[in-house]
């Protein structure tokens, strides 16, 4: 499967709709952690450049996903060249 960008906001916002509703169904007991690995996959195709991810990931988040993954959702998106996802280093966790 590939991306653009706007296919990335559709992504990001179809699984916010599937996380309520699956919250909705689950009788009040907490999902949040189940849906990170999925969330951290849409807001990655959401960015406007590969090193945008850089950013994101700078905030208190913990990221659940490894540097690899994460270049290799990245070239899901049709608009990021392989170049400029190569080009930019990750931070070790």
């Amino acid at each position: 499967k590939s991306f653009t960008q706007f296919g990335g906001f559709q992504f990001n916002k179809d699984l916010g709709m599937l996380a309520d509703f699956f919250s909705s169904k689950n009788q009040g007991a907490p999902l949040h952690g189940k849906f990170t690995r999925i969330k951290q996959i849409a807001q990655l195709l959401t960015q406007d450049r590969p090193a945008d991810v850089l950013e994101y990931m700078g905030g208190q988040v913990e990221w659940k996903l490894h540097n690899a993954e994460i270049k290799s959702i990245l070239t899901l998106r049709v608009d990021f060249s392989t170049n400029d996802i190569a080009s930019f280093k990750l931070p070790s966790k």
